[in-house]
């Protein structure tokens, strides 16, 4: 039921891109979701080209608590001076 229901989403989001920007060649989804148990499964059911996995976002513990770069970078700034 949830791959023919997404599938059928993603026929009807590529069908509107395709209507409202009709010169687009090429779409490129970073999916995967490794922490969770995401592999792309969707994306490979549906004919999508697999390419592999990236080496993944890296994160700070700070606290207890995952954080993402960017986070920091917006409320410390950078290291250099």
């Amino acid at each position: 039921m949830h791959q023919s229901f997404v599938s059928e989403i993603f026929a009807k989001a590529i069908r509107f891109l395709k209507k409202q920007s009709p010169k687009v060649e090429l779409i490129v989804i970073y999916a995967a979701d490794v922490e969770h148990n995401h592999h792309g499964g969707i994306y490979q059911v549906t004919n999508w080209i697999y390419e592999g996995k990236t080496n993944g976002e890296h994160y700070f513990i700070i606290k207890g608590k995952k954080t993402h770069p960017k986070s920091i970078h917006s409320k410390y700034g950078t290291g250099s001076q």
